[in-house]
């Protein structure tokens, strides 16, 4: 079984996606999967055109500038190739980025789209966190240089069946790449702070309780994170026990108004290691 039978790459050539091209192979090797690599050009504004009287020149520039990035994604196929990689396509599509990636996406039936962080500053690019919103599939956010490696998994469990599709999701990973889950709850102390100590005492066993599980083949840790109470608390964590890759789910399906709600938001902008939004149903 494949982990990802179709990945879709998604670059606008920047410094920052063509860093993800050792991720692509990372992913791609293991689990045999398809590669497809989409780029999206902006559209000139009809508007524009007008003005200028819908003068070819433009049309004559536009053919040229996309001739040019066809070559460098070509480019970009071959190199994948001769590293291993056996199945790769390239798209180039035309439009407003996020509309065309998701629109991509719905077509394709992708199961995963590796997104970079385009920002020049730690936060999240706005292209990618529209990707992120509206992604039919599942997302892989890179930010910065980290290098490719899934040993260490930390899944955030607030014990809803949309984050046990994470876990499940995180089990068929630690399988593929012999790697080990931390299954994560992050505690809401603020909403108990009116309960008796030994109440909540007694909630933390039953928490842990919940959080181990016992599954052949596979490593699995219980955290429960006693700090904070957002996303931010679980990235903190992630970062200070060197694990490679969150994974968190979020609900619903894409209908083009979906938001991921305050506690993906706030993982996606705040963590510096990978982050998979787990879309996708098990």
């Amino acid at each position: 079984m494949k982990m990802f039978h179709k990945i879709v790459y998604t670059t606008d050539l920047s410094e920052s996606s063509l860093k993800l091209i050792p991720w692509i192979t990372y992913l791609s090797k293991v689990g045999d999967s398809r590669l497809e690599i989409l780029h999206v050009v902006n559209s000139i504004s009809p508007f524009y055109k007008m003005i200028l009287g819908w003068n070819t020149i433009l049309d004559e520039y536009s053919n040229n500038h996309k001739h040019k990035i066809l070559s460098t994604l070509e480019s970009i196929k071959l190199s994948l190739k001769e590293n291993g990689i056996n199945h790769v396509d390239i798209y180039l599509k035309e439009g407003t980025p996020h509309w065309e990636i998701v629109d991509f996406l719905d077509y394709t039936k992708a199961s995963l789209v590796v997104l970079s962080n385009s920002s020049k500053n730690e936060e999240i690019g706005s292209t990618a966190y529209e990707v992120s919103c509206l992604s039919p599939s599942n997302v892989l956010i890179i930010k910065g240089n980290s290098e490719p490696r899934i040993k260490k998994i930390a899944v955030g469990m607030d014990f809803s069946r949309y984050s046990k599709n994470a876990f499940i999701l995180s089990l068929a990973l630690a399988k593929t790449f012999s790697a080990k889950v931390y299954n994560v709850h992050v505690f809401d102390s603020a909403s108990l702070e009116h309960l008796p100590s030994n109440l909540i005492d007694e909630l933390l066993i039953e928490l842990n309780l919940e959080l181990t599980k016992v599954f052949e083949g596979v490593d699995i840790e219980p955290v429960i994170i006693k700090e904070g109470s957002d996303g931010r608390a679980l990235t903190k964590w992630a970062k200070e026990n060197d694990i490679d890759i969150i994974l968190i789910s979020y609900r619903g399906l894409n209908d083009r108004t979906m938001f991921l709600g305050h506690f993906a938001d706030e993982v996606i902008r705040s963590s510096q290691i990978p982050v998979l939004l787990v879309r996708k149903f098990y």
